[in-house]
């Protein structure tokens, strides 16, 4: 991938940019994989198009979440046998489901009540999986995101996050 074309959703994603960025970096020992590593970063605008980007060979690489060439596959049917997927970040964390600080216990309670209620509908995890990927919902702790937080601490400096 050195010296390549490198097609991201945005700077802001995490499984878009900055975890597989970061990765590049410890693996590879480079401080700005935009310009030490890759010949030059195209952005996307979304994860869709940054698969669209290597499959119109705008990009030689994208980095996506979770296999999203089956978000283009309609539009683009031999997209799984054109591309392929080389490598994985480690876990990410997933989205969250968060509220304000100064939303009451009550509503906070009936917030979170009324989300995890969902994983008991067929047809709302369906919707989830469909919409979000997701296949449910769970009560996270907020340390589990420490390694989001430990990923972003790399690119502070470099890009704007806001």
């Amino acid at each position: 991938m050195e010296g390549k074309t490198w097609a991201i959703p945005d700077l802001t994603s995490t499984s878009g940019f900055l975890f597989p960025a970061a990765q590049i970096m410890d693996k590879f020992g480079v401080e700005d994989v935009q310009s030490g590593f890759f010949s030059n970063t195209v952005e996307a605008g979304g994860h869709d198009n940054a698969i669209i980007s290597v499959y119109e060979g705008d990009a030689d690489v994208a980095t996506t979440f979770d296999d999203a060439r089956t978000a283009v596959e309609e539009d683009y049917p031999d997209v799984m046998d054109k591309l392929k997927v080389v490598g994985y970040t480690d876990e990410i964390p997933n989205d969250t489901i968060s509220v304000t600080k100064e939303l009451s216990d009550e509503w906070e309670k009936k917030i979170k009540d009324t989300f995890l209620s969902f994983n008991d509908d067929e047809e709302m995890i369906k919707i989830m999986n469909e919409v979000y990927s997701w296949d449910a919902i769970i009560e996270a702790e907020d340390s589990k995101y420490d390694v989001v937080r430990d990923t972003y601490e790399k690119f502070k400096d470099s890009i704007s996050i806001d």
